[in-house]
């Protein structure tokens, strides 16, 4: 079993400090420091908020590329938006395009507390494999 500790817990709802998480695939126990029972692997999270992982339930990972594109398109519905800007860009993806935006976007998500992700996915360039790019980007440590 493994342990955080002495941390300032925040679910969203209530905020507790010094409290102890237990766990190991899965959370199995929460309390108070006064009541810790102990555990093999310990991590001291003093002066940490620990809270639950965001979720993000709609996104589009390859739209990291377009922060800050300054191109013309004069967008006056949404179909315009689409066939100006995003399609556009969708179908200029290949793998490695994929693989870089799932880097950064996975770094950017973990940054600011979301550890999952619901992704609209496109490539248009190099549709087969492109999933795999993905999963590779979840793999690295």
């Amino acid at each position: 079993m493994k342990a955080l500790i002495n941390a300032c817990i925040y679910d969203f709802q209530n905020f507790k400090e010094n409290q102890y998480i237990l766990f190991d695939s899965e959370i199995k126990e929460v309390g108070n420091m006064d009541e810790f029972p102990g555990a093999e692997e310990i991590y001291d999270c003093s002066k940490a908020l620990v809270m639950p992982g965001l979720v993000n339930c709609h996104t589009h990972i390859y739209s990291t590329f377009s922060r800050g594109m300054n191109i013309h398109f004069n967008p006056v519905t949404f179909q315009d938006i689409l066939d100006q800007l995003w399609w556009k860009l969708d179908s200029q993806l290949d793998k490695n395009d994929v693989y870089y935006s799932g880097v950064i976007y996975g770094v950017e998500c973990v940054r600011n507390g979301v550890t999952s992700i619901i992704d609209h996915h496109a490539s248009g360039l190099d549709i087969k494999g492109t999933l795999n790019e993905l999963k590779k980007v979840s793999a690295i440590k």
